[in-house]
């Protein structure tokens, strides 16, 4: 099932693959189309195009631009891809069927795996499936900020989501970080807003920052159905913000002051 290929997805095991090589792409003014069929024999499948595809399609269109933007089926939902290119889909567009649907069509580059469409249309698969992935970022950000060995003042949790752009990362502040973010509110002359000052992450380095898999997250939440979409999210940020909260807290040297402080930003 596709919970199953997602729980695989931090694995390195390499799967045995059914290449189907394709001989020409459809030009557009625009760009490039790739046709991708709804329903096709089970198995996973390399492509550049599917050639003579008919019936129901997933249609992917590569713009000049390298936007590749596409339709959720059975959804208004329009997804949109940065910064791709057709030899990165030639390469490493995979598509994969189960009982005769596709279920996910992945970009494949080097180490790095980027979901471009995952079928996700039952509710209860999309929880599922979200809340594992959820799982499998915050134990990764977690094992992170445990190895931080300075203390720590301020631990910030930091999301946002706008319907496309998907963003969550804890960011560690050490007591060394909040002294300076002090000093530089007293030389701005804000003397009495020190406590604001220090409980902002924005007053931060972004190098402190530890982010979770907010592309393939964000692709994750765009292909559920609509109407649960603000709730797998909030869900998604609860999970994780819970996770770091429970499994980080205890094992970290910590300030007399310390906050753990979790909050959205627009």
């Amino acid at each position: 099932m596709i919970l199953g290929k997602i729980k695989d997805f931090f694995s390195k095991q390499e799967k045995e693959k059914t290449v189907v090589q394709i001989s020409s792409e459809p030009q557009k003014r625009n760009g490039v189309e790739y046709c991708i069929p709804l329903e096709h024999k089970s198995g996973e499948y390399r492509l550049n195009e599917l050639q003579n595809a008919t019936g129901n399609l997933l249609i992917l269109k590569l713009a000049t631009s390298g936007i590749l933007s596409y339709q959720v089926p059975e959804s208004d939902t329009e997804i949109r891809l940065y910064d791709i290119t057709g030899q990165m889909i030639k390469e490493g567009l995979v598509a994969s069927y189960e009982e005769g649907h596709l279920k996910r069509v992945d970009l494949k580059q080097d180490d790095r795996e980027l979901f471009v469409y995952i079928c996700l249309e039952d509710d209860n698969a999309a929880k599922e499936a979200l809340l594992d992935f959820a799982g499998k970022n915050a134990e990764m950000i977690s094992n992170e900020i445990i190895k931080c060995r300075e203390e720590v003042a301020r631990l910030f949790i930091e999301y946002f989501y706008d319907g496309q752009a998907f963003d969550f990362a804890a960011k560690i502040a050490t007591i060394e970080d909040k002294q300076a973010v002090i000093q530089r509110c007293i030389e701005a002359g804000e003397e009495n807003n020190i406590d604001d000052w220090a409980d902002n992450s924005g007053n931060y380095p972004e190098e402190s920052r530890i982010e979770c898999d907010n592309d393939n997250m964000g692709i994750m939440l765009s292909c559920v159905p609509p109407h649960i979409n603000d709730e797998m999210y909030d869900m998604v940020v609860e999970e994780m913000t819970n996770y770091i909260r429970n499994a980080v807290v205890d094992k970290i040297c910590r300030s007399s002051d310390f906050k753990f402080i979790a909050e959205e930003y627009d």
